[in-house]
């Protein structure tokens, strides 16, 4: 999947890991990349459960895609508070493009990040670094409603708890590996197991190490629960959890680690009720 350049998580190198473990704070100590996309995955098709609820976020002076998100209303689009906070972009700075109709573009006119995010790193002993992330939920409005073709997703009614696990469809765009350079603007997907973990009941963790997973790019890509009868999104992708350092054999291969997918039944109040608010204006 993705997770650097135009459909992005958080591409770590190692001097921007350096500022991180200093006390910086992620959101501006780590770079987010403009597009990469779904690791060990495959092109996603027409047919595939929950493709056409897929966004891009794009810039709107380029086209340029840099994160991803998810249809949860005609007008309403569900992706990473990150994708905000670290490009540094504003709601009339974003277009909106759509799995459902490729050529189609709508503008933002609103846009709300969850006021108790936060992204920061801590750098290891041995060369690695460790991130924290929370709150990393975001919501934009559409200045009409989506294209001909859109589809709607769920949210879950609750958050999946710590000790459980479940099978989920992650959707991105962009890059297949860490050292691309370009993309070639697929849409992507790729099945995994996720877990929760006590110390962070908020996420949903997935094992990256097997090579498939998401990329630089993927942030606020949905993570759909496989065998729901509509897409439902379980969570949105944040950001690589931590990077090896010097013993793993992986080094800075952001696609290669475990990864944080943050829960959107964790944060249901808070998306039930801007989204409302949103669409009230």
């Amino acid at each position: 999947m993705m997770k650097t350049p135009a459909f992005s998580i958080l591409f770590l190198t190692g001097s921007l890991l350096l500022a991180a473990c200093q006390g910086s704070n992620t959101s501006s100590a780590l770079q987010m990349g403009e597009g990469d996309s779904i690791v060990g995955g495959s092109v996603a098709s027409s047919r595939d459960f929950g493709r056409n609820t897929l966004v891009s976020l794009r810039r709107k002076a380029t086209d340029g895609i840099f994160c991803t998100g998810s249809l949860i209303h005609s007008r309403i689009v569900l992706t990473a508070a990150h994708c905000l906070k670290a490009s540094g972009l504003t709601a009339e700075d974003i277009v909106i493009g759509f799995a459902a109709n490729p050529e189609a573009r709508v503008d933002v006119d609103a846009a709300e990040s969850h006021d108790g995010f936060q992204m920061n790193a801590e750098r290891s002993f041995f060369g690695g670094s460790k991130i924290r992330i929370t709150g990393d939920v975001a919501l934009l409005r559409l200045v009409r409603s989506a294209p001909q073709g859109a589809q709607i997703a769920d949210l879950p009614r609750a958050a999946v708890k710590p000790g459980q696990n479940i099978q989920v469809k992650i959707f991105g765009y962009g890059k297949t590996d860490y050292r691309q350079t370009g993309v070639d603007g697929n849409l992507r997907l790729v099945d995994k197991a996720a877990f929760v973990e006590s110390e962070t009941p908020h996420l949903l963790i997935d094992d990256e190490t097997d090579g498939h997973g998401t990329c630089s790019g993927d942030s606020g890509g949905p993570s759909f629960l496989i065998g729901a009868k509509r897409p439902t999104v379980m969570a949105v992708v944040s950001a690589t959890l931590s990077m090896g350092g010097f013993l793993s054999g992986r080094g800075q291969d952001v696609c290669r680690q475990k990864n944080g997918l943050t829960q959107t039944g964790y944060y249901l109040d808070w998306l039930l009720q801007k989204k409302a608010e949103l669409l009230s204006q």
